[in-house]
């Protein structure tokens, strides 16, 4: 878990979210739009949609980002977190 959370906004380009994950050592990215949580980008994401050619680094994060972003209060124990995780299928909360 992390207190300080590390974004980029939606308008930036992939390669600004790239070099932001690099930078701070992150697997992924909360993407923000007017300062507020909108989604995330991991590098999973990042891979797929330029390995499949749909996007190049110059594209806007906003446009690759998953929009469902799961969450759990600080007070969770380490096992309901695992619980949410594999009910809905994620890696990251």
């Amino acid at each position: 878990m992390s207190k300080d959370i590390i974004s980029v906004e939606t308008e930036r380009s992939i390669r600004s979210a790239v070099k932001t994950m690099v930078k701070n050592d992150l697997g992924s990215v909360v993407i923000t739009e007017d300062g507020k949580p909108a989604g995330i980008v991991t590098e999973r994401d990042i891979m797929k949609s330029i390995g499949y050619g749909k996007v190049n680094l110059n594209t806007k994060v906003g446009r690759i980002m998953s929009k469902l972003l799961l969450s759990i209060g600080s007070d969770a124990t380490l096992g309901e977190a695992a619980d949410m995780m594999i009910k809905r299928k994620v890696r990251r909360l």
